[in-house]
C-alpha cells in the first residue's frame, strides 16, 4: 500500500502517521520531502520527533518552493534530530533520483509507504509503485 499525503507540518505528520499506525498493523515506511528552508530551520526538532511512529524514515532534501537557499539547512537536520530522539532506522536521501531505488531496497510485502509533503514527492511514490511491480513480476 502506498499513500501520499500533503502534511508538511509536525501536527500533521502526528496526525496522519497515528492514523495509519491505529488503522493497520503493518511496518510503516515514511519518506518526507521538507516544504521550505525556513520552515525546516524552524522546526527539524520536531520534525524529528515526528517520525518516530515510523518504522523506516527517509528523509529527502527540502523543496525551495519560493525561497533560496538558507546555507547550512537541509533535511539531513531533521534526519539527525530523529537518531538523536532513537530512531534506530532513519535515512537521509540528499538526491532525489535516489529515492525509489532506496525504497526498492527498503520495502518488505505488506509494509504501508507514506509519502508525505507539500512539494514533488508524490511524483516518487508514484514512480516506486511501478518499479515494485515490475521487480514482483520478475
Amino acid at each position: 500500500m502506498v499513500v501520499d499525503d500533503y502534511a508538511h507540518h509536525p501536527t500533521e505528520i502526528n496526525a496522519t502517521l497515528s492514523g495509519i499506525r491505529s488503522g493497520w498493523k503493518r511496518r510503516l515506511v515514511t519518506v518526507f520531502q521538507p516544504h521550505l528552508y525556513s520552515r525546516t530551520r524552524d522546526f527539524y526538532t520536531e520534525f524529528g520527533r515526528a517520525f518516530l511512529n515510523s518504522d523506516v524514515f527517509i528523509c529527502t532534501d527540502v523543496y525551495p518552493a519560493r525561497e533560496e537557499k538558507i546555507e547550512g539547512i537541509s533535511g539531513e537536520l531533521i534526519a539527525n534530530a530523529a537518531k538523536s530522539f532513537g530512531h534506530k532506522n532513519v535515512i537521509y536521501i540528499e538526491n532525489k533520483n535516489d529515492i525509489v531505488p532506496v525504497l526498492i531496497e527498503q520495502v518488505r510485502d505488506n509494509d504501508i509507504v507514506v509519502t508525505l509533503g507539500a512539494g514533488d514527492i508524490w511524483k516518487f511514490g508514484e514512480e516506486f509503485v511501478s518499479e515494485y511491480k515490475k521487480k514482483k513480476d520478475n
